[in-house]
């Protein structure tokens, strides 16, 4: 299987008009939220993206998993992004300010301590949730043995239909070896039926060299 073919550059993004609701939500937070913080929209322009991506999740039910969620803003942002969606948000550090936390709806956020990259939380981690994820996002460390980890204990747990997300890709070689170990995995399981997607928006108006997603989508 030509990784050529399996993958799709795209650097810039003309058409987003439609595409202004998580810059919008960050926004409100920015203003409205004490002790907020998320780097989606500053430093890095994955609001862009991700208003492009995760559209046709907005309404669905389903269950989203981000690992590092830092400071806990980006849990605030998905929390009103997604109407029906619940989010797992995993972090190797306690820090997420209470102003942040009790604006949590219980009922949907579930905000654990613990390194993802480790076997006994991930063992635990779907154990809670064995029915998988629709929607897997990693900004942790973004080393690339983390990534690596990532990919080898989550990327099976990807529901039909779902995506696993990396952000901070720091270099083109590790792309490449991320491409590697995804086909890796999925080849056997899959054949043709997922797609990998990079979105590169390091050449844009922000300048940072690591402003770089790689999305993988599984077939329904």
């Amino acid at each position: 299987m030509e990784v050529g073919r399996m993958m799709f550059m795209e650097q810039y993004f003309p058409d987003l008009d439609d595409s202004v609701k998580l810059k919008g939500i960050i926004e409100y937070h920015y203003k409205q939220t004490s002790d907020f913080f998320t780097d989606k929209s500053d430093p890095h322009s994955y609001d862009e993206i991700y208003d492009i991506i995760l559209k046709p999740y907005a309404d669905k039910a389903g269950y989203m998993l981000e690992i590092g969620v830092y400071m806990g803003g980006s849990l605030l942002v998905w929390q009103d992004y997604f109407s029906k969606m619940k989010i797992t948000g995993l972090d190797n550090n306690p820090i997420v300010p209470n102003s942040i936390l009790k604006k949590y709806n219980s009922d949907r956020i579930d905000y654990q301590i613990g390194n993802a990259y480790s076997k006994k939380i991930f063992n635990k981690l779907m154990k809670k949730n064995p029915h998988g994820f629709d929607i897997i996002i990693d900004d942790g460390s973004h080393i690339l043995n983390d990534q690596l980890k990532f990919i080898d204990l989550y990327l099976k747990t990807v529901r039909k239909g779902g995506l696993l997300i990396i952000e901070d890709v720091q270099s083109t070689i590790n792309i490449s070896k991320l491409i590697k170990r995804i086909h890796d995995i999925l080849d056997p399981q899959f054949g043709s039926n997922y797609r990998i997607h990079i979105y590169d928006h390091s050449g844009s108006t922000t300048k940072r060299y690591d402003d770089v997603m790689l999305v993988v989508n599984i077939a329904p």
